[in-house]
């Protein structure tokens, strides 16, 4: 245990902050919150005659394994909007494997859900117990991920048939689409590229696609197919 009643974990820890001040009958009295990777602790801070007398209050564990449930019910409607999506290239796909992606903020719920050999995918949202359809993947394009300025970026690229390679790049903020890109290249020649259907110069685009040579995997512990909920 620490000073604060924290259970050690590898010597990392929050930072203490001060939640509020308070002028009591004998000074100054300040309200303290402090952090470790299980648990939270609250209590107070005293300044007395050059001592800080601390008084600690409770200290609540925190489950940081614990992950929002999927049900079945939920994979169930993901895989009708898959096969909306593309009703007859998406026939006789079954997605199973599920994982949370980080994107752009705690409120929205983001999931990654492919096929048990990882070829077919979609990404989904779910916001107020409604399920939306952000975008799908196939065996030729999968999708990148960054975040710059705030946004949550998905970049997309692959063949698109012949000597032709598209590239297409989706910025959300809030579970909301902010920004959309799309680039068709032939032989490695620009021949086309506009962000949120404006056009834009093959150098415009170059530049833009290059802010995004940083952009990683989706990479995930999967939750296999009968290790979710009901």
């Amino acid at each position: 245990m620490d000073d604060f009643g924290h259970l050690r974990d590898g010597g990392e820890y929050i930072p203490s902050y001060l939640i509020a001040a308070f002028e009591g009958s004998k000074g100054l009295e300040l309200c303290y919150e402090h952090g470790a990777p299980e648990s939270i602790t609250v209590g107070m801070l005293f300044p007395r005659n050059d001592k800080l007398e601390e008084q600690m209050y409770e200290g609540y564990h925190v489950m940081i394994d614990e992950e929002m449930p999927v049900w079945k019910k939920d994979i169930a409607e993901m895989n009708k909007l898959f096969l909306q999506k593309d009703p007859s290239g998406h026939k006789g796909i079954k997605l199973t494997k599920w994982a949370h992606i980080w994107m752009d903020d705690y409120e929205t719920e983001w999931i990654h859900l492919m096929d048990k050999d990882e070829q077919y995918g979609g990404i989904f949202v779910r916001k107020n117990g409604k399920i939306q359809l952000m975008q799908v993947e196939n065996p030729k394009r999968k999708f990148l991920k960054m975040e710059a300025n705030g946004i949550a970026y998905l970049k997309y690229a692959g063949p698109a048939g012949g000597p032709t390679w598209a590239t297409e790049i989706y910025g959300y903020k809030s579970g909301k689409q902010v920004e959309h890109f799309e680039m068709l290249e032939v032989e490695g020649e620009i021949d086309g590229c506009g962000l949120n259907d404006k056009e834009m110069t093959p150098e415009q685009g170059r530049a833009y696609v290059n802010k995004f040579a940083d952009a990683q995997p989706l990479n995930q512990s999967w939750t296999e197919p009968g290790a979710g909920q009901e």
